[in-house]
């Protein structure tokens, strides 16, 4: 059968002072209407996942909760989103954790970064 996938970047909130934003929810619900008209496997999250300068905290950071899980995993349960780290994942200048990226994919049932560099099979 034919493989569906929906994918969307640069979509990680503005900063860890406004870790969503409007159009961050707005790109939620389209990709969901999306998702579900294609019937879609999985989603791709093509990087930038936290603005401005990733993550600079560990996997318990709130970050995860506000920016990923309360805005897109809640609106398509039961999805695998698959993560890919952009530049702005990697601090854009400043010391970020991409690791903890890769980490937080045992604590989320969604979040798929098994690590830096994957196959999807």
């Amino acid at each position: 059968g034919d493989l569906a996938v929906v994918a969307i970047g640069d979509w990680g909130g503005h900063n860890d002072e406004e870790p969503t934003t409007e159009s961050q929810r707005l790109t939620a619900v389209g990709l969901r209407r999306k998702a579900l008209e294609l019937d879609a496997s999985f989603a791709m999250l093509m990087g930038d996942n936290f603005y401005q300068h990733g993550i600079t905290g560990d996997d318990s950071s709130t970050r995860f909760r506000d920016t990923f899980e309360a805005i897109y995993a809640k609106l398509l349960p039961g999805r695998p989103f698959y993560a890919l780290a952009g530049n702005h994942d990697y601090g854009e200048g400043l010391m970020a954790n991409v690791s903890a990226q890769v980490a937080y994919s045992k604590r989320s049932e969604q979040w798929r970064f098994p690590s830096l560099w994957y196959k999807i099979q």
